[in-house]
């Protein structure tokens, strides 16, 4: 049953990559990989956010976490794009989007950690 449950929240969390990709190349004409960058700052907001609710121990379910934060964060977020664009405007000859791109995901996906422990730290 756990496989399955992390399988509906990767199915959804693949959507929402997907969709804020769309998204993004219909209002972004630049090269730089915006879409990869919000999905992974996003992911890590929550994933601050409802792991320190855990740590507080506010009673989440086994399954919600499974769903939320192995599936649909999981799915959501993606290294291996973020990689792959990095290294694909290196070879493009792009080696100022390409330190950008490194830099940003680093800095926002931590800042974005800590910002969501922040917050639901004044919330739990």
């Amino acid at each position: 049953m756990n496989v399955l449950i992390v399988g509906i929240g990767g199915f959804l969390g693949s959507i929402a990559r997907y969709g804020v990709n769309l998204w993004v190349r219909a209002y972004s004409p630049m090269p730089f990989p915006l879409a990869t960058l919000l999905v992974n700052v996003c992911g890590s907001f929550l994933i601050g956010f409802l792991m320190l609710c855990v740590e507080r121990a506010i009673p989440f379910h086994r399954q919600i976490l499974l769903l939320g934060v192995t599936g649909f964060l999981g799915g959501m977020t993606t290294f291996s794009a973020f990689t792959f664009e990095t290294v694909s405007l290196f070879r493009s000859d792009q080696v100022i989007l390409a330190g950008i791109n490194v830099s940003a995901n680093l800095i926002l996906g931590l800042a974005a950690v800590v910002l969501g422990r922040g917050l639901a730290g004044i919330w739990v």
